[in-house]
């Protein structure tokens, strides 16, 4: 049975890329080809038929909000989650744990340029049992962060020493089970790939990586800022 699907679009501008310009402009509202970068996940999520979506916030809240506003003109519902500090991209997915419910969450950086498909993340996700699956890319910016893959597709801890692993770069989008959100503690800062994913593999918890061939612009970089 296919499982229901929520999204929670990451605007909460916490990264440091980019500076100084970030430190004047929130990364999600940085013009990209004369638009704000946070535009094109949220027009891809909303030609993929994805009506409503949770939108975490907090640095330039208020500019990010009044600026999407209610989602009409994407066609679209907004609804937002406001932190009061800085979460990270786990903290955030734990804050949207009592709207999220029994579904699967899939949690979309929005200071980023990438493509996917949310059915073939899904569709991925359920055969390989995975409780938390990770879009990963063999191309990416040097300073981009890692992850170690098996043949069959499981990300591995990092010096587990398993033969044919091969390192990919981790996209920031990510595919969450509800059990895995219930274990996140609330009101506390967590990053998914350096903190989550390491104590659900010492748990061993099923944790999968779904390659992409799509494009993927992590903007690390003003050279990549200026390419795309």
């Amino acid at each position: 049975r296919k499982q229901a699907v929520q999204i929670l679009l990451l605007a909460t501008g916490e990264s440091h890329k980019l500076q100084p310009v970030t430190n004047m402009v929130p990364t999600p509202l940085l013009p990209v080809a004369n638009r704000p970068l946070l535009l094109y996940p949220l027009e891809l999520l909303a030609r993929q038929n994805q009506k409503q979506i949770l939108v975490a916030l907090y640095n330039e809240a208020g500019h990010i909000e009044s600026y999407l506003g209610k989602g009409e003109r994407w066609g679209v519902k907004l609804d937002y989650l406001l932190q009061r500090k800085p979460l990270g991209n786990g903290g955030a997915v734990r804050q949207a744990a009592s709207v999220v419910g029994n579904d699967l969450l899939l949690v979309v950086p929005g200071d980023t340029v990438i493509d996917f498909d949310i059915e073939q993340l899904v569709a991925f996700h359920q055969a390989h049992g995975a409780c938390l699956t990770v879009l990963v890319s063999q191309d990416g910016a040097d300073n981009s962060s890692k992850v170690l893959v098996d043949a069959t597709g499981r990300v591995c801890a990092e010096g587990t020493g398993v033969d044919n692993g091969r390192s990919c770069y981790d996209t920031g989008l990510y595919l969450l089970s509800p059990e895995i959100i219930a274990r996140i503690p609330a009101g506390k800062h967590l990053d998914i790939h350096s903190q989550l994913i390491p104590q659900l593999l010492e748990k061993g918890v099923i944790v999968c990586a779904c390659e992409s061939q799509a494009y993927w612009n992590p903007l690390a970089s003003f050279t990549a800022y200026q390419d795309f």
